[in-house]
């Protein structure tokens, strides 16, 4: 399986990855960018039959989970758990429904669904958007808290698991944190997902 992060409408980037990977399925983190100007209505023949995906803070929820190729809010794709969504710190500088979207992030009755489905499952791989509260404050020094970050944070007191892949910051980033190791994708870079 190949992990890829955020790609801000650069489809065709990826799916280069995903025609090298054709026997792969191919995961994209968030940010795929529906709803600004050139996704409103992209036709699922543009996009390569292994590539899957759920939103991010920089995609239209509504656009985005009407594609057939979007895996949803949360839940599980073949044993990885994953959740979309993430709070924009910039919304202020926005047009709201163009450039920001006030269901961005899950309500809090999507996030009491997506963390009892976690607890039940207690997964071995993580993907998200963004990453729990703990980890953003303790390496990248980011300390304003939002809906997602902490029920992020509410699944890792839960139950760590073994990786924990997210987007959402554009830099590269990996740190092993007791016992799970963490690992930021910048904009379009893939991973290869040991199974």
């Amino acid at each position: 399986m190949i992990i890829v992060g955020d790609i801000h409408g650069r489809y065709k980037e990826l799916n280069a990855i995903a025609q090298k990977h054709k026997d792969q399925d191919v995961i994209q983190i968030g940010d795929f960018g529906f709803g600004f100007g050139m996704l409103f209505d992209i036709d699922s023949k543009l996009i390569e039959s292994n590539i899957r995906f759920f939103r991010g803070n920089h995609d239209n929820p509504e656009l985005c989970n009407a594609h057939p190729q979007c895996l949803g809010d949360f839940g599980l794709f073949k044993g990885i758990f994953f959740v979309g969504g993430a709070d924009s710190i910039d919304k202020d500088m926005r047009i709201e429904g163009q450039t920001w979207w006030a269901n961005e992030e899950l309500s809090h009755r999507q996030w009491n669904e997506a963390i009892e489905l976690y607890e039940r499952t207690k997964p071995e791989i993580v993907l998200t958007h963004d990453c729990p509260q703990s980890i953003i404050e303790s390496y990248f020094l980011i300390y304003d808290r939002s809906i997602t970050r902490q029920g992020l944070q509410a699944m890792l007191e839960i139950h760590r698991p073994k990786m924990w892949i997210f987007g959402h910051h554009h830099r590269h980033f990996v740190k092993e944190d007791t016992g799970c190791i963490f690992r930021c994708l910048p904009e379009l870079q893939s991973y290869v997902l040991p199974l």
